[in-house]
């Protein structure tokens, strides 16, 4: 088995028509605003039930794995120093497909519109959150990185991109914004994961467990050419 460790190449996210709104209206624009550098899905809730959303993306250069591997398990890796805030002890998120095409790069109007990714990759809960009394809300131990995000099943590990060229990209968003429930003001007014946004040796990371394909081997003799 053979381990790719690799950096993300790219981060980004966006503002879902920007300023707060009714739910609806959030959840379902076309465009927002797109921010290049920072990786964070967010959603925030303000008085008279009006909503701020924050989808991320986040995309890797996978032609490291060759294009006849056989991909057995991959996970995304967060550097120290990333935020994971609630009002309660866990937080869950949804890791969305990015491919072939969102977000672009660089990043453009239209890219963070819910539409453009259809499928979920999978979704996973940061728990063991720690009290912070100073802010008043529960955050993630950061010290140090987090592995999060494993990709297991057949379904799963078909969004990792082989070969020459291939790039993969995801896109997080919370919970409440993948299951069209707004959080409302009773549960909190922030939900949010946020990575420094560094690419590079500081930034997310992709880990990938591959294996190559078996090559066939020839046993019979190949019969004599006159």
């Amino acid at each position: 088995m053979t381990q790719a460790i690799i950096n993300c190449t790219h981060v980004t996210c966006g503002a879902i028509r920007p300023g707060f709104d009714v739910w609806s209206t959030v959840r379902g624009a076309s465009a927002g605003t797109a921010y290049d550098s920072i990786f964070r899905a967010d959603n925030q809730w303000s008085t008279g039930d009006k909503y701020y959303l924050l989808r991320g993306g986040v995309q890797f250069d996978t032609s490291v794995i060759p294009s006849g591997a056989l991909v057995s398990a991959a996970n995304l890796r967060f550097p120290a120093g990333c935020s994971v805030v609630n009002n309660t002890s866990s937080m869950s998120f949804v890791l969305l497909s990015g491919m072939p095409t969102y977000p672009s790069n660089p990043v453009v109007y239209a890219d963070f519109a819910l539409s453009k990714y259809p499928d979920t990759v999978l979704r996973y809960s940061f728990t063991g959150m720690v009290w912070d009394s100073g802010n008043g809300w529960y955050e993630y131990d950061t010290s140090s990185s987090a592995d999060a995000f494993y990709l297991t099943t057949t379904a799963q590990l078909a969004y990792i991109q082989k070969g020459a060229g291939a790039v993969t990209k995801f896109c997080l968003v919370t919970a409440y914004d993948a299951d069209n429930t707004p959080p409302g003001g009773a549960v909190t007014n922030q939900h949010y994961f946020k990575s420094k946004g560094l690419i590079n040796n500081d930034g997310v990371q992709l880990v990938v467990d591959y294996v190559l394909s078996p090559q066939v081997v020839r046993t019979d003799k190949p019969s004599s050419i006159s």
